[in-house]
């Protein structure tokens, strides 16, 4: 009698060597994410500093539509956007109402970032009555520098 051939398939499933070299392939991208991420911190301050920046350039924006005198004023964890001297709408409240949003014109800066205190009126051409320089800090990360400059109303960020 003829024996009959068996046919084994190879076992399913991976080695222990297959498995240890993925892990190691996973563990080196995780370490390299972590490092090359910033923290929430920073990330949170860098954010808050250029939302700072597009909300002077609204707020001159404002003031050339409107031909009125508008004020940011900053201090603690906040900043907000008005009239120079109260009247008429859009001048009727304080804080103006931003047309974008329909809601006061009011920033309460996000996770314990708060902002050096400073004012900046904007005439109806949008020029600044003077430089300013606006400082966000918070939660251990690097400083931010919001600057505006008085000769061309330029807004920058730095780190």
């Amino acid at each position: 009698m003829a024996r009959a051939r068996t046919h084994r398939s190879p076992p399913a499933g991976f080695t222990l060597v297959e498995l240890v070299v993925i892990l190691l392939i996973i563990s080196i991208i995780a370490v390299y994410a972590a490092v090359t991420t910033p923290s929430n911190a920073e990330a949170t301050l860098s954010q808050q500093a250029h939302l700072l920046a597009r909300h002077l350039r609204h707020a001159q924006t404002l003031a050339m539509t409107w031909g009125r005198p508008l004020r940011l004023t900053a201090g603690g964890g906040a900043y907000a956007v008005s009239c120079v001297t109260a009247g008429a709408a859009p001048c009727d409240a304080s804080p103006v109402t931003d047309p974008a949003t329909r809601a006061p014109f009011s920033v309460g800066l996000a996770y314990g970032v708060t902002v050096s205190g400073a004012t900046v009126d904007f005439d109806v051409h949008g020029r600044p009555s003077a430089g300013a320089t606006f400082t966000l800090s918070g939660a251990g990360a690097t400083d931010r520098t919001v600057a505006l400059s008085v000769l061309t109303g330029f807004v920058a960020v730095t780190p």
